[in-house]
């Protein structure tokens, strides 16, 4: 029965997975409250990029649509795609769009302890510049 139970779950989250979130989501608005409607989903998000860091290890950039980052969702680009974009502080400023998997970050950001909604890019094509903040 477990087994059963187990395989029909995953074949749900697998089958939600592959057909993604039909319509744009605001970057800004995705947060931890929010974020189990489309957790484990493909999603577009569309925002405004209001912060452009690199962490201590230096092994990604990470981008911000909302002032309180440490509860909304983040756009992760790993070291391996940092070569086709020279100038990530360029991001800044721009609206983008971002197609990915939406993953929960679990961590440790200072001294809290922080479940967030993250998308890690796998390719540059996920990222779209649209055009300058308005």
């Amino acid at each position: 029965m477990c087994r059963i139970l187990s395989a029909v779950l995953l074949s749900s989250c697998l089958c939600a997975a592959s057909q993604g979130h039909e319509s744009p989501i605001d970057a800004a608005s995705l947060d931890q409250t929010n974020m189990s409607s489309v957790l484990g989903t493909k999603v577009t998000v569309i925002g405004n990029v209001i912060k452009v860091k690199t962490p201590r290890s230096q092994d990604a950039v990470i981008i911000d649509f909302h002032p309180d980052w440490q509860s909304h969702l983040s756009v992760l680009i790993p070291q391996s795609l940092l070569p086709q974009i020279p100038d990530t502080e360029s991001l800044l400023g721009k609206r983008i769009q971002v197609t990915g998997i939406v993953l929960e970050y679990k961590g440790q950001i200072g001294h809290n302890l922080v479940h967030k909604p993250e998308i890690i890019l796998e390719s540059i094509e996920q990222l779209v510049i649209m055009e300058p903040r308005q």
